[in-house]
């Protein structure tokens, strides 16, 4: 739905008027002063509207006003066919109605903005540009055999049988087993797996294989639990519950959350001297302090020795994501270009499969978390301390968090690659693109097919997407560090005194291999420190 058209510019869904179904988190219909209605799908109004007030989950608040000239017909037309497009809309349904005319005047030769990761040769792209000579691309999982959730293709070490990373892989949850995330140019590796399967039975070649997988080749091995000293899902929805509700008061939530609210949160008239107070005390703030000090601990672990570093979360599609993507925005100046950082969210976000559609609710698991948004935020936090390093802006990290919701693209609104690729009748294409050799040219002036969220330029006009560009960023600036100046202790365990012989693979890799958390080689420093930058 829009107010206003942009024009001169065929860009849906790119104006501060432009809201998607999906975006709308309460809508009111408001008569005089007094009577106000709040409408929620399937609901009849009870009264000709003045105004209708939509809520957005972006922190948006839009009002829509009727002018009292006879248009009561109107208003009365306009409010109840946002109502039952409401009603009507579903994940089943993804909007069918869509059609982006811009799309269909693209030439046929037209190339996806970055890599998807689809495709064998992308990822086999993405292992030479990272310089991981000891890693190979397995297609163990090219039918989705192996795990959903995870990519058809990943990185697995070069002297690992496929036979063995399928054996290796039951022995996690879900199938997310040991693979590579990024190489370190100074040899380290960074790995994210899930938790042990707790039902499993290992035989003595499991465990060797696990053991070869989670070396990688090095004499050393970390393994570092990401949830130690991280907020848990339930923290961060309810942190960002407690936000929404300071910046929209009046927001529309589930009558057993209000007890876990601060009741001045609810207040309209919270006084200006105590905002920042009642901000602090969402914590939203405190986690993103969290994430950023843990992703600073896990970058020295990365960088002060030639090491295997191997983030183990239980589902290992969320906080694993957020971690690794930080790490390696702090220690590769690659990601911090607009295409590496879009290239970034598309390997350890999209392609590793974290759940954007129940993380926002949609699916009606009750699981709902922030998970995205908070790691948006946490590279806003990096982008203010350290603006001449990053080429993108505030305005693309905007735009990105504004197309979580937005349904003209599959990017954000499937689960896994797997429910990403599969056919539907509804679209023309396997894949979040056109199709999917990206060969075919698109006939017609107005198609219905599905975009990548990278294709801001048939959702943005040329003047929008220049603003993506940071005009501080300096690519010839470097500082030192970007890292405390701790090193590891030296009393670390490492995987490789482990005996073979152990049957309990939970056990094994558990109890003896090494979890390394801030307080076990930080404990000098400054704890408002979040990162350090050495000039």
């Amino acid at each position: 739905m829009s107010k206003t058209a942009n024009e001169g510019h065929d860009t849906p869904l790119s104006s501060e008027y432009d809201f998607a179904l999906l975006n709308i988190g309460r809508l009111e219909a408001v008569s005089g002063l007094s009577r106000v209605q709040l409408l929620r799908p399937g609901s009849q109004l009870k009264f000709i509207p003045e105004e209708i007030l939509i809520h957005g989950r972006d922190f948006r608040l839009l009002r829509v006003g009727f002018e009292s000239r006879g248009l009561e017909s109107q208003a009365f037309q306009v409010t109840m066919a946002i109502v039952q497009a409401r009603a009507q809309s579903s994940q089943t349904q993804q909007y069918r109605g869509i059609t982006l005319s811009k799309a269909g005047k693209v030439s046929g030769s037209r190339k996806p903005p970055i890599p998807l990761l689809e495709t064998l040769e992308d990822w086999e792209a993405e292992r030479k540009k990272q310089g991981a000579s000891g890693w190979r691309v397995s297609t163990v999982n090219e039918r989705f055999d192996i795990a959903t959730s995870l990519s058809g293709y990943f990185c697995v070490p070069k002297r690992i049988l496929d036979s063995e990373v399928r054996r290796a892989f039951a022995h996690f949850h879900q199938g997310r087993g040991p693979r590579l995330s990024w190489h370190h140019p100074g040899g380290s590796d960074l790995l994210r797996c899930g938790d042990f399967y707790v039902a499993s039975d290992p035989n003595k070649d499991d465990v060797r294989a696990v053991e070869s997988m989670l070396q990688a080749g090095h004499s050393d091995v970390v393994l570092v639990d990401a949830m130690d000293d991280m907020p848990s899902l339930a923290d961060t929805q309810l942190a960002h519950l407690k936000l929404r509700a300071l910046c929209l008061p009046g927001l529309d939530l589930d009558p057993d959350l209000f007890v876990l609210l601060d009741p001045s949160l609810l207040d309209s008239s919270v006084a200006e001297d105590k905002w920042l107070s009642a901000l602090e005390g969402t914590r939203w703030l405190d986690y993103v302090r969290s994430c950023l000090r843990k992703a600073s601990d896990i970058s020295v672990l990365v960088t002060s020795r030639v090491r295997s570093v191997v983030l183990q979360e239980h589902g290992d599609r969320d906080f694993n994501g957020l971690l690794s993507s930080l790490v390696q925005l702090l220690l590769a100046p690659e990601a911090r270009t607009l295409f590496g950082f879009q290239s970034l969210v598309q390997r350890e976000w999209v392609a590793a499969g974290h759940p954007f559609l129940t993380r926002l609710g949609e699916t009606g698991a009750g699981e709902e978390a922030p998970v995205f948004p908070l790691f948006l935020d946490c590279v806003w936090q990096l982008l203010q301390q350290f603006p001449a390093e990053f080429e993108f802006s505030e305005f693309f990290l905007l735009a990105l968090h504004d197309s979580i919701r937005v349904p003209d693209t599959l990017t954000f609104l499937r689960n896994t690659p797997w429910e990403r690729g599969k056919k539907s009748g509804q679209f023309n294409s396997y894949t979040q693109v056109y199709t999917p050799e990206y060969g075919q040219s698109l006939a017609g002036s107005s198609v219905n097919l599905q975009l990548s969220v990278w294709d801001w330029d048939l959702r943005y006009s040329k003047e929008q997407i220049s603003q993506f560009l940071n005009p501080g960023y300096n690519p010839e600036h470097r500082p030192d560090s970007w890292l405390p100046r701790q090193q590891m202790g030296s009393s670390a365990l490492t995987i490789s005194g482990l005996q073979d012989e152990l049957s309990c693979l939970q056990e094994l890799l558990r109890k003896l291999t090494p979890r390394i958390s801030p307080e076990d080689h930080c404990k000098k420093r400054d704890p408002n420190t979040i990162l350090s930058q050495i000039r």
